[in-house]
């Protein structure tokens, strides 16, 4: 299955490749307050989703239910996970990434700033390091992954 977000809509849709694409509205909610990234948590399995006009860190459970994490953040875009389940998000507007350790519930942190608009990242494993792509910079910038606690 593929989940893509709707920003103007409050909307996450599913797209079923088994059934011949077909779309339909997995979630329609005010609560999500314009989604971008999403990403399926790998360790409980449910879909994580970064909101751009909340700035929270929402976790669909498996009935639907919406779960803030965290909240009071700017302008998020996107999400990912490193192999020891520490939690990377883009903050667009503010120009930073955050790490947060426990798949999404330790504390957050600043990771890097001083970026140009980063835009949807994502962890590459097998270099263990976070590829942050610039929306107006048109460069994408690695850098490597959270040190060993």
């Amino acid at each position: 299955l593929l989940y893509v977000s709707d920003m103007g809509t409050n909307r996450i849709f599913k797209i079923d490749p088994e059934k011949n694409y077909e779309v339909s509205v997995f979630l329609e909610s005010k609560e999500l307050r314009s989604p971008n990234g999403l990403k399926f948590n790998p360790k409980t399995k449910q879909l994580m989703i970064v909101t751009w006009e909340g700035g929270e860190i929402l976790e669909i459970d498996r009935s639907g239910k919406i779960h803030a994490l965290k909240k009071g953040l700017k302008g998020l875009d996107g999400l990912d996970y490193d192999l020891r389940g520490n939690l990377y998000v883009s903050s667009f507007e503010k120009g930073e990434i955050y790490s947060i350790p426990m798949y999404g519930r330790g504390t957050i942190a600043t990771f890097l700033s001083g970026l140009t608009t980063p835009a949807d990242i994502s962890f590459d494993r097998d270099r263990d390091e976070v590829l942050i792509p610039s929306f107006d910079g048109n460069t994408v910038t690695t850098a490597p992954r959270l040190p060993k606690k």
